[in-house]
């Protein structure tokens, strides 16, 4: 820089003290009065002592004030989000829309009022305070490819019965962002008979980072859309497990092509008609089925106007308007793709059933043993009623070698009479067979498991085997049948 005259006299002056531009004054510019009068001249001395010369060699912006700008698109998100964390938005009188942090604050949920609690991520935050409040808990996914149109009519039924009570209702996720904010804008579009972008414009003015999904927004677009439009031939629901994470939550999901192939023997399913609903129940079809398709029949009713009280009709015996509208008569067969739900139910009434019994057997009560004493006076051990005999299961010893294989009952009474026998059916069946040729004689009167055997009349002849009861037949051949791996 020279030291004859300064290229930047603005910015010296507003920046920098009047010693630190100067040298000496035989060499140095003439300073003006101002500037040597400037309240900088101690600090620009410094400088210059600092830097152990008269000459400005470096030049430190450190000490210049930070103008960052405006904040980033990221910045702004972000601080909105920690704003709206801890806030439970009252988007309609008594329905609130929060996230999880609201959720665990109890103070926050007695200051707003708050009795009821639908928590969509029930996989991931529990029900904190269930001896107080009143929890539904749903199990959704954050994906595109989540169904949330089943679980919409449950959500409504909640918050109107907690409304019916004067009751507070908070629907929160994890962030209060997509799921929460989905099911607050349907019930909003239903109650209001409002299109989506109206409400979730009204939310999002009330919470700012609502914002669904892609994949739920175009769920609400189609749902408001089928609502609003006339029924022209049939829609077809199935009764399904919400997710695997609620197996035993049977839902109401929507079949693409309805037509006979669509159902299945083991479910039950909704056949909506414009004048008429018809429940569907197939011949291997659970009553748990049957009872999720009357309550989805009595929302379809409820919230879509669909015709009702709903119909139930058995497989086989259809009405003509039914076959009809799926198509014509066709043949009802198990379907793969529904194959993975029905499993899934079962496993989950399984384990319902096993976790039932293990908690009745600490109740104080006496639960009954295989070992214990049947109303006949025989072991409960071996007796067909026992908890023992009904699982036990015999494995097989040589799948490959017959000889090794015992027949199953039934499959003896099939030869005998040629038609299918199960087991239960087996006493009946074997009281008709009194006609069949007598077994082989033998030396005893009784066998080595205690069963009568035929004995040889004065006369010759053979005399009659008295009957036995069912049971004890049963037994006798189930002790006997070490090789089948069917359940006596």
């Amino acid at each position: 820089m020279s030291a004859a005259k300064c290229q930047f006299p603005l910015f010296r002056h507003k920046f920098w003290g009047a010693a630190a531009w100067t040298e000496n004054s035989t060499e140095g510019v003439e300073m003006s009065s101002m500037e040597a009068s400037s309240s900088g001249s101690a600090e620009g001395d410094q400088h210059q002592q600092a830097r152990g010369g008269n000459k400005l060699m470096t030049l430190d912006l450190r000490a210049l004030p930070r103008d960052e700008g405006p904040p980033t698109e990221l910045q702004a998100r972000r601080e909105k989000f920690l704003y709206f964390e801890k806030r439970c938005s009252e988007v309609a009188d008594g329905l609130f829309l929060g996230s999880d942090a609201v959720a665990r604050n109890r103070e926050i949920l007695r200051a707003s009022g708050v009795t009821h609690v639908i928590n969509c991520v029930g996989f991931l935050f529990p029900c904190y305070f269930k001896d107080e409040l009143t929890y539904m808990t749903l199990f959704l996914q954050d994906t595109p490819a989540e169904d949330v149109t089943a679980v919409l009519y449950d959500v409504f039924n909640f918050i109107e019965a907690a409304r019916k009570v004067n009751g507070r209702v908070l629907v929160h996720c994890s962030q209060g962002v997509s799921r929460s904010a989905t099911l607050v804008i349907s019930y909003l579009m239903w109650r209001l008979d409002q299109p989506y972008d109206e409400t979730f414009q009204a939310v999002k003015a009330i919470r700012g980072v609502a914002n669904p999904n892609i994949g739920f927004t175009c769920q609400l677009l189609n749902w408001h859309k089928r609502r609003h439009s006339p029924l022209e031939s049939c829609r077809v629901y199935r009764m399904a497990p919400q997710s695997s994470a609620a197996a035993s939550y049977l839902v109401a999901k929507g079949v693409t092509s309805p037509q006979m192939a669509s159902l299945d023997p083991r479910g039950a399913f909704v056949v909506q008609l414009p004048d008429r609903t018809y429940i569907w129940q197939g011949s291997r079809c659970l009553p748990e089925y049957v009872s999720a398709a009357a309550s989805a029949a009595a929302s379809l009713e409820r919230y879509e106007n669909a015709p009702g009280p709903a119909t139930i009709v058995l497989e086989g015996r259809e009405p003509r308007e039914l076959l009809a509208a799926l198509g014509g008569p066709g043949q009802v067969c198990e379907c793969e793709a529904y194959s993975r739900d029905y499993q899934m139910f079962s496993e989950a009434l399984s384990a319902a059933a096993m976790h039932s019994d293990t908690s009745g057997s600490g109740s104080g009560r006496n639960p009954k043993t295989p070992r214990a004493e049947s109303s006949d006076g025989e072991s409960g051990l071996d007796h067909p009623g026992s908890p023992n005999t009904r699982s036990r299961k015999y494995r097989r010893a040589d799948v490959t070698s017959p000889a090794n294989c015992s027949p199953r009952p039934g499959s003896l009474l099939e030869t005998l009479t040629g038609r299918t026998v199960s087991l239960d059916s087996a006493a009946d069946t074997l009281t008709d067979l009194s006609d069949l040729a007598a077994p082989p004689l033998l030396s005893h009167q009784h066998s080595a498991k205690g069963l009568p055997l035929p004995r040889r009349s004065n006369s010759g002849g053979m005399l009659p085997v008295p009957r036995l009861p069912i049971a004890s037949a049963t037994a006798g051949f189930a002790r006997k049948s070490r090789g089948s791996q069917d359940m006596i």
